[in-house]
């Protein structure tokens, strides 16, 4: 018996052979092109630049700034940082709430603006004009949660005085 050699296959599939090899074609010529364009631009760059001798377009290899040049930057940073802290809106409140109690005499004032917080010492005549002032801390809206750290007797030659200090949070 002699053997049949059938072939099922169909023009389409040798046309689509031919269609493939035609795009791949098309392609491989697209990129030749864009190699090409590619070469003219970077000579005309380079052209450009060594007919400009003061134009450096090289990379430096050292470092943009030195570290004189950088911590200098950074002491002008915190500089500029502790000039915009608002420091007269600090005073002025710290002021109104001192002319509603004249009884109270703050003896230092000490602003944390890195923690937003504030440190005040004073002396008091009684404890209820200390704790009034403590309170119209509280109610002030730069100045809150005032609480009152320690607080001891001072015996003077005339009266005794009450020596507070007191911690709220600053909000600027």
């Amino acid at each position: 018996m002699k053997s049949l050699n059938l072939n099922f296959s169909s023009h389409k599939q040798a046309n689509m052979r031919k269609i493939t090899a035609l795009i791949v074609a098309g392609l491989m010529l697209i990129l030749v092109s864009l190699l090409f364009k590619h070469h003219d631009i970077t000579k005309k760059i380079d052209d450009l630049a060594a007919s400009q001798p003061n134009v450096n377009l090289a990379v430096s290899k050292q470092p943009a700034f030195s570290e004189d040049e950088i911590k200098a930057q950074t002491m002008a940073t915190n500089t500029l940082r502790q000039l915009n802290i608002p420091w007269h809106a600090l005073l002025t409140t710290l002021e109104q709430v001192q002319t509603q109690h004249p009884q109270i005499k703050l003896t230092s004032v000490q602003p944390n603006p890195i923690k937003n917080d504030i440190i005040l010492s004073g002396e008091a005549n009684n404890v209820a004009a200390m704790m009034a002032y403590v309170e119209t801390l509280k109610q002030q809206h730069s100045l809150q949660e005032a609480t009152l750290m320690n607080q001891s007797v001072i015996e003077g030659e005339t009266q005794k005085t009450l020596a507070f200090t007191l911690h709220a949070e600053w909000k600027f």
